[in-house]
């Protein structure tokens, strides 16, 4: 018996000292994880810092809290001031908490605790935009099926509140990212989503924007988003497809893909398909705004007619294929408006 109870003694102990020696190996294996996350995040031009990881969570659970973190954009803006470039973008989380289970080391949940602020150069007439966002969690892990990483994020309750004075701020109730990338970092699948918008200006659809929702590929990544860095990435065949988007604005409700890039004038080039359903209503909206004449509407219903199927809910719907070229935006031979370039120098 004696025999039996000392080698239960050492089978347990032996139980007990593995499990402590993977709990050690699997939490330095998360921290080297956020290591190497940061090594890559540098080498595309973002700093991430942080203080000193600490680790808890022994024997069931995998914990890490980095207190003070930052993170900010060394692009140079194409806005210097003073005659110097400044980041584009900085951030700042209080705590933010990494959580996995002992036998999954590598996928990794974090939640950032209350709310933090990220300030973002609009490179625009707004200028800085300060972003308070209330709550956010989600996770980091391996790619399913092939090397790289997935990157998802929730977010609630996120205000974005101009330097202009006077300029009421852009509200959203609900953001979702979910990012896919290579290890090499030189692509980006991206699904993003925002519910219950608020624009800080009235327009002819309203100020209360319902759902925005976006599926699609960058590749390559730019370095940033000054003219300067745009040009370099068109010059490497830069492109966006669009698998899927869809946009509920008021009374606009729609679906478009299609492939985007920019020209030498950094004004967008390619092919989109619209979908849109009760393109009536769209029609409405442009007498109203003024983009269309009052006379045009039988000739635009007719024209639209002829296009319009109805879809499964019954409702009529019309496919528009539009083409971004020459500066312009086309429908078949038609150019119904000049396209800005996305940014100046």
């Amino acid at each position: 018996m004696r025999v039996w109870l000392t080698v239960l003694g050492l089978v347990v102990f032996a139980v007990v000292g593995a499990a402590t020696i993977w709990w050690y190996f699997a939490s330095s294996l998360g921290e080297r994880q956020l290591l190497s996350a940061q090594e890559r995040l540098a080498k595309q031009g973002y700093v991430l810092k942080f203080g000193k990881v600490e680790r808890s969570g022994f024997p069931v659970r995998l914990e890490w809290v980095l207190r003070d973190v930052s993170i900010e954009t060394v692009a140079q803006s194409s806005r210097p001031r003073a005659g110097m470039g400044h980041p584009a973008a900085r951030g700042q989380i209080d705590v933010l908490r990494f959580s996995a289970k002992p036998w999954a080391p590598q996928r990794l949940a974090y939640v950032a605790d209350g709310r933090h602020i990220w300030h973002v150069d609009s490179q625009g007439d707004a200028g800085w935009l300060e972003i308070v966002i209330a709550e956010t969690a989600g996770t980091l892990r391996p790619r399913d099926g092939e090397a790289g990483w997935f990157l998802d994020a929730q977010l609630r309750h996120v205000e974005a509140q101009s330097e202009k004075p006077g300029t009421p701020p852009l509200l959203v109730d609900t953001v979702g990212v979910a990012v896919e990338m290579p290890l090499s970092m030189d692509a980006m699948d991206v699904e993003a989503r925002v519910r219950d918008v608020v624009l800080p200006l009235e327009t002819y659809l309203g100020k209360a924007l319902q759902s925005a929702a976006v599926t699609a590929r960058i590749q390559p990544l730019p370095q940033g988003f000054s003219a300067g860095d745009l040009r370099a990435w068109r010059g490497r065949s830069g492109l966006v497809t669009v698998r899927d988007a869809s946009l509920h604005f008021g009374p606009v409700q729609g679906s478009a893909g299609g492939a985007l890039g920019l020209d030498a004038a950094l004004r967008g080039e390619g092919n989109v398909n619209l979908r849109v359903r009760e393109p009536n209503r769209l029609i409405a909206v442009g007498i109203e705004a003024g983009w269309i004449e009052e006379r045009q509407r039988p000739m635009l219903n007719f024209a639209l007619g002829l296009f319009a199927r109805r879809n499964v809910s019954g409702s009529p719907e019309v496919l528009l294929p539009l083409n971004l070229r020459d500066g312009g935006l086309w429908l078949g031979p038609v150019r119904l408006t000049d396209l800005p370039p996305v940014v100046t120098d």
